[in-house]
């Protein structure tokens, strides 16, 4: 039923011409001079209307972090989200799906969403930025809206 991926990236590097070493790095360049990590574990939200004693919509992740690295050369920026769903919790018995929006079962299940992006220190000026690589990447998610939702968030 789930057909595999198979992703490819490809990336330029110039060949080194004989006696030419402009393209070797010395250690000292490929130092990591700034490093950031930050994990959530979890987090949840939730918007409630005080006036009708309802909530109207319940957010929820699980298993975000956020990487940054700086040197000479590139900044490296990582960020992903392993899984995100939005939810509505209405009172009455006509609530069909209380599942808005979530990621698609599937059997090896991925981060939700992925974003990387490597900028190139040594190209990047004052007035523009020169990125190497830019990748965003979002799984297959599952969207059920209910007109009944629709009504309580819009009277809210």
């Amino acid at each position: 039923y789930f057909a595999p991926c198979v992703k490819l990236a490809l990336m330029f590097r110039p060949n080194e011409i004989d006696g030419d070493h402009a393209g070797v790095v010395s250690a000292s360049e490929t130092c990591t001079e700034q490093y950031a990590y930050a994990k959530l574990d979890r987090i949840s939200a939730a918007l409630i209307d005080s006036s009708r004693i309802m909530e109207l919509l319940s957010f929820s992740s699980r298993g975000a972090d956020l990487r940054m690295s700086v040197t000479k050369h590139k900044t490296r920026l990582a960020f992903a989200v392993g899984n995100i769903q939005f939810d509505q919790q209405s009172l009455g018995m006509n609530t069909k799906v209380p599942v808005i929006l979530a990621p698609t079962p599937v059997k090896l299940p991925l981060p939700t969403v992925q974003f990387m992006a490597w900028k190139d220190n040594i190209r990047s000026t004052s007035d523009m930025e020169s990125y190497e690589y830019v990748a965003i990447e979002v799984q297959e998610m599952d969207l059920k809206i209910e007109e009944n939702w629709l009504s309580d968030v819009w009277e809210f």
